[in-house]
């Protein structure tokens, strides 16, 4: 990446660094976009493409729309895609997949909802086993929840179970007797139901998590080009208080080229974060604008995990150089891109 003080050295040369900007304070992202900005001056093609910004917050189920808008104000962007999760426990699904006190408060805001689709039950983490699910014992609650999607008529993304390669929940990777088989099979029949409730705005979002010490490859458990609209990936930079730093590009390089590989559906990144501990939490932030375009040229949207956790503090306003960080990639428009690439209908979802 090329450093601030380079770019500071080529904008003098240019005549272009006026004793404003000289003394203004700016993250790497704004300055890399006035950089761009002279070199399509001169006639050489912007490095960054802008793609568009999601966020799942702490209380986006709870208090939707001042979550959403504190975010807003942080960030200095109106994110386009709201995330929120949703498990398969009968008081979650009574008032339907797309609460009441959710979806308002994002269609106000003219975001798209994005519904992580969890087939647990936080006292039986066996009730919804993936042969169970395929074998259509849920039938009543998935033609529930489709109808429901197929009502509301405007677009929805749906992340059905991701995390599949890893073995930390319910749906993972050899827990509850799992295999690739049962997961494709669940995958297939749960979209089977919804396209024949005609909720064909549902938008099916694969993701798995990137490679790591505790994923394993995840090719063997894409349901195929027919069943889903889009690919993302799932991947935090978990800093040395969990495990160790890791670059974006680093975290994310080896798995996109794999994701990339495997398919040319469109591609976003579905949930990330970074840490403070171990690194430059302010840095890693500024570091991906300049990644995405260079090294990971697909991906169209990224979801910020924007919450507090009880084993990190994954916020953009974890220090204030994160906040300053994130405010300046916000600013250099680099999360001005449109969703349109990834709203498109698929093979058969139309």
């Amino acid at each position: 990446m090329v450093a601030t003080h380079t770019i500071r050295r080529i904008l003098h040369s240019s005549g272009l660094l006026t004793a404003r900007l000289r003394g203004a304070s700016l993250g790497l992202a704004a300055w890399a976009v006035l950089l761009a900005l002279y070199g399509a001056h001169i006639g050489v093609a912007s490095a960054i493409t802008p793609i568009a910004l999601g966020v799942n917050t702490d209380e986006i189920t709870t208090h939707t729309g001042p979550s959403l808008d504190e975010f807003a104000t942080l960030s200095g962007v109106e994110p386009k895609i709201a995330m929120w999760y949703q498990d398969w426990e009968e008081q979650w699904s009574t008032p339907g997949l797309l609460g009441a006190h959710v979806i308002p408060a994002v269609r106000e805001r003219g975001m798209i909802p994005m519904v992580t689709w969890d087939p647990i039950q936080g006292k039986d983490p066996t009730a919804y086993t993936l042969s169970k699910i395929a074998s259509g014992r849920y039938d009543t609650y998935i033609l529930r929840a489709a109808h429901e999607i197929a009502a509301y008529k405007q677009l929805v993304f749906i992340r059905l179970a991701p995390e599949m390669n890893g073995s930390w929940d319910s749906w993972g990777a050899g827990v509850n007797g799992n295999t690739r088989q049962s997961y494709i099979a669940t995958w297939r029949h749960v979209v089977s139901i919804f396209r024949l409730a005609g909720a064909t705005n549902a938008r099916w979002v694969w993701s798995p998590n990137v490679r790591g010490t505790r994923s394993q490859a995840f090719q063997a458990y894409f349901p195929g080009d027919s069943w889903v609209n889009v690919v993302a990936l799932d991947g935090y930079n978990m800093g040395t208080r969990l495990g160790y730093w890791q670059s974006f590009t680093k975290l994310f390089g080896k798995s996109y080229e794999e994701l990339a590989g495997l398919t040319n559906l469109p591609m976003m990144i579905a949930e990330t974060s970074s840490a403070e501990e171990g690194g430059s939490k302010a840095e890693w932030i500024e570091s991906i604008p300049q990644s995405i375009s260079t090294t990971m040229p697909r991906i169209r949207a990224l979801i910020w995990f924007d919450r507090l956790t009880t084993e990190n503090h994954w916020r953009m306003s974890s220090s204030p150089s994160a906040l300053t960080a994130f405010r300046n990639v916000a600013g250099s428009g680099f999360f001005s891109g449109s969703l349109a690439p990834l709203l498109q209908s698929g093979p058969e979802a139309g």
